[in-house]
Parts: C-alpha cells; sequence; structure tokens
C-alpha cells in the first residue's frame, strides 16, 4: 500500500514514465522539468526513492498512467484503487460513490 508519503509527486510520475519508456535518467529529468544543469544528479537522486522505484516497475509491468473511460463505474474504480490517482480521502470518495453501482439497495418490494 502507497502511503502519503510514498505518492509520487507530478515530475517524479514523469521522470517514471520517461524511464519506463527508455530514456536515461538524464533526458527524464530533464523531460519532467527539473533543471539542465543538474539532471544527472536528480535523477541519481529520485531513482533511489522507493516510490520512484515501485512506479518505474508499474509502467513496466503495463501501468497506463492516463487511461480513457467511457464507463464512468470503470473510472471510479480505477481511482479507488489507483495509488497514484490522488489523496486517499479523494480515492475514498470515489469508492463511495461507486458503492451504489455495486450493492445496489433492495427495494422495499423485494422484503
Amino acid at each position: 500500500m502507497v502511503t502519503q508519503d510514498q505518492r509520487l509527486l507530478t515530475r517524479q510520475r514523469t521522470f517514471c514514465d520517461g524511464i519506463a519508456a527508455g530514456l536515461s535518467g538524464a533526458e527524464s529529468a530533464r523531460r519532467a522539468g527539473y533543471s539542465d544543469s543538474r539532471a544527472k544528479q536528480t535523477a541519481s537522486r529520485l531513482i533511489q526513492l522507493p516510490q520512484v522505484q515501485a512506479g518505474i516497475e508499474r509502467r513496466r509491468n503495463g501501468y497506463n498512467p492516463n487511461p480513457q473511460f467511457n464507463d464512468p463505474l470503470a473510472f471510479l474504480m480505477w481511482f479507488a484503487n489507483d495509488p497514484e490517482a490522488g489523496e486517499l480521502r479523494h480515492r475514498v470518495m470515489a469508492a463511495i460513490a461507486a458503492m451504489p453501482y455495486m450493492h445496489p439497495i433492495l427495494s422495499k418490494k423485494s422484503r
């Protein structure tokens, strides 16, 4: 489980995307918006972070950070279960919003 301290920041997610796509660490850092003059050092520092390593591994295993949805329920389920999607409270709200679709309340006639 990814804790609040382990969530990837926007630039870290972009860095993970670059590394998983086969770019060098320095080039991935540049594309993520880090300083050109310190890109190599930044890449070295980022690659040591456990959350960045996990993000790279997820992407190498087929994770899509920007999926497209036609079904609102599929989006809610993805958002609720994706550790990179957002803050935990927002993910819980998505799970709560999906509940009526997953577990409908019994009507009065069926009791």
